[in-house]
């Protein structure tokens, strides 16, 4: 017999077995008890406020030995809620990583972009809000040649 667990993420509720979670005994899910903070003793269901889509991954992740996430989910937002599940970057499956990885090539990209068309110094970006700041600034150069004197020097050198 196996000592079912139901964990409640996000309002969506996932079943599986205590034995599947201490697999990885380094990880959250693998330490969480009847006396944790999550635990509801009135339903007895443990109930973390987190993202439910993220979460089929990591409950995979237990299930099967192998990490994996659709690529339509932003690389910062899986590496937050690894981290909450105290789960590494590192066991990722290989055909996720050029995904995954592409996105720190991005943030350093923006950062040069910044630095030397924008003049400032800055910090590597970690937000899509950051992100969107630079998209608008390069489409203000391209496309508004009174924005900036660089913007002023490629709209006239067109």
């Amino acid at each position: 017999m196996f000592e079912k667990v139901i964990i409640d993420i996000g309002g969506q509720t996932f079943v599986t077995k205590r034995s599947t979670l201490q697999r990885y005994p380094d990880t959250k899910l693998a330490n969480i008890s009847e006396t944790c903070e999550h635990f509801d003793k009135t339903t007895e269901v443990y109930y973390f406020d987190r993202n439910p889509l993220i979460f089929h991954s990591v409950l995979d992740y237990y299930r099967t030995g192998k990490l994996h996430f659709l690529s339509n989910i932003c690389a910062e937002q899986i590496r937050d809620e690894l981290q909450f599940w105290e789960i590494s970057t590192a066991d990722l499956g290989p055909c996720c990583w050029k995904y995954f990885y592409a996105v720190d090539s991005d943030l350093k990209t923006c950062k040069v972009i910044d630095t030397h068309f924008f003049h400032r110094n800055c910090v590597i970006y970690s937000s899509s809000s950051s992100l969107t700041k630079v998209k608008s600034r390069i489409w203000s150069l391209l496309e508004s040649p009174g924005s900036s004197k660089i913007a002023f020097v490629s709209f006239t050198a067109i």
